[in-house]
């Protein structure tokens, strides 16, 4: 295949994904070695070409579904690096504990310790306090 061609239908992907095309896949080569990239960071090389090898048919795995996991791994490995800067709460629309579970919630006055019991109809998790009131919340963490 020609990588050109293959950085052009992976860039296609992004947009058909995303709507987006701040972000792209290129190809780069000095002659002798074929670099495909995403945003500078290489995804795959020819000269260290890491795809599996099928001896039963003395050939490499496709290389653009390779290229897709190498990026997926990539923007996985990202993810893990990001920045909680709301010191660990974590948004109920984004992930709710389990009903019964013991948690802290953010509350007007900082963390206040409660029973999760649920989400309410405008998507707010809903808790019970140690003295057994009912309080509704969109940010949490473990307790």
């Amino acid at each position: 295949m020609n990588y050109l061609d293959l950085v052009q239908e992976l860039n296609y992907d992004l947009w058909e994904e995303f709507q987006e095309d701040f972000y792209q896949f290129s190809y780069s080569s000095n002659g002798a070695v074929d670099l495909i990239k995403f945003e500078g960071l290489i995804l795959w090389c020819s000269e260290d070409d890491d795809r599996e090898f099928f001896e039963d048919i003395n050939d490499y795995e496709p290389i653009k579904p390779f290229i897709q996991k190498k990026y997926n791994d990539l923007i996985d490995r990202f993810y893990s690096f990001k920045i909680h800067s709301d010191s660990g709460w974590i948004n109920i629309e984004d992930s709710a504990p389990k009903e019964g579970d013991s948690i802290y919630y953010e509350g007007n006055c900082g963390a206040v310790a409660a029973t999760f019991k649920g989400i309410d109809d405008n998507m707010c998790g809903v808790a019970e306090l140690e003295n057994g009131s009912i309080d509704v919340f969109d940010k949490w963490r473990k307790r």
